[in-house]
């Protein structure tokens, strides 16, 4: 199936937010996590690689701007405003959110990328030592290659929501 067709891949960066989330004071971690989960946004974070641009899901960009709401909290930004956004009453927290979870995103980006070219270079000095695993190799190699391509759609879809 060509990269692209399956409207259910993902690349999960669940992983990736809890580095973020992991960087807050524990009072601040604590603050995240209960929200997540009274709104049933905790974990599974992934960015979607459905045409015609790879995106983070909603649960991802909700983490994110929860993120830093907290981790930069300012008179400009209230709990309402959050709450607001997961409800659907607005799109986003304010300018500035936004601002900090496109940079989040990109980082995250680069972050998956790094881990796909090493899993493509530890698939290389392996290849041909497991003639019997040749068929699971190709298919890791497109994992991996699929990675990549959707962290480049992630880099223009966070470049076309800046402002």
């Amino acid at each position: 199936m060509p990269h692209g067709t399956n409207r259910f891949a993902t690349i999960d960066v669940t992983e990736n937010v809890d580095m973020l989330f992991d960087t807050l004071e524990p009072h601040q971690l604590s603050t995240v996590r209960e929200m997540l989960q009274a709104h049933n946004f905790d974990r599974d974070y992934t960015v979607q690689l459905s045409p015609p641009l790879a995106s983070p899901s909603h649960r991802t960009l909700v983490a994110l701007r929860l993120f830093h709401f907290v981790a930069r909290r300012s008179g400009a930004d209230s709990e309402d405003s959050w709450i607001s956004m997961i409800v659907g009453e607005t799109d986003t927290i304010s300018d500035a959110n936004e601002a900090l979870v496109r940079g989040s995103l990109r980082s995250i980006g680069e972050d998956v990328a790094r881990a796909a070219r090493r899993g493509l270079e530890r698939l290389k000095a392996v290849r041909g030592q497991y003639p019997e695993a040749a068929e699971a190799a190709r298919v890791v190699e497109h994992i991996w290659r699929g990675h990549l391509r959707g962290v480049e759609q992630l880099r223009e879809w966070v470049d076309t929501q800046a402002p």
